[in-house]
């Protein structure tokens, strides 16, 4: 089952399209979010959590929808955050996450999309955006592949700074 939470679409874009490829079911955190609702879910296939990433971390209030929620059957989780850039050290969050969960944690992918953080950056034009999305749709198919095989997703190659940004 796939549980996303998307604010401007680029995660929900990411979760579709993983939905029509694995032939998953497709659950929008958002009214459990906004409404404080603990989720009773249950999977017999992998979870596979997609969010933005907030400040190089999955956000907190998803990371807390997560924690109080009740995720039976299925014990493995995959993470996939979009992202303008990075996520940084991100994995390690998630990793004592699903450790707390009792989720055997199945890897992050890091999805680069249209930025829309534009305190910070400048938005991409309606062109430049079109090309990052093009180039995420294989990623996602990748990342699809691995799950549908019970592969892990690859490591990210750590950078310096990682641990820092996160």
């Amino acid at each position: 089952m796939i549980v996303y939470f998307s604010a401007t679409g680029n995660s929900r874009y990411c979760a579709q399209m993983l939905a029509d490829r694995l032939g998953e079911d497709l659950t929008d955190a958002f009214h459990f979010v906004r409404d404080g609702i603990q989720p009773e879910l249950t999977s017999t296939s992998p979870w596979i959590f997609v969010a933005p990433t907030y400040s190089w971390q999955m956000p907190r209030f998803f990371q807390e929808f997560i924690r109080s929620g009740a995720f039976s059957g299925s014990r493995e989780a995959y993470f996939v955050l979009t992202c303008g850039g990075e996520t940084g050290g991100a994995d390690k969050s998630l990793k004592a996450l699903c450790q707390e969960k009792g989720f055997v944690y199945r890897g992050l992918l890091e999805v680069v999309m249209p930025d829309n953080y534009i305190v910070m950056f400048r938005a991409p034009g309606k062109e430049e955006a079109q090309r990052m999305i093009q180039a995420a749709r294989p990623v996602i198919e990748a990342g699809a592949e691995h799950i549908r095989r019970g592969m892990p997703f690859p490591d990210k190659k750590k950078k310096w700074g990682d641990s820092l940004k996160s």
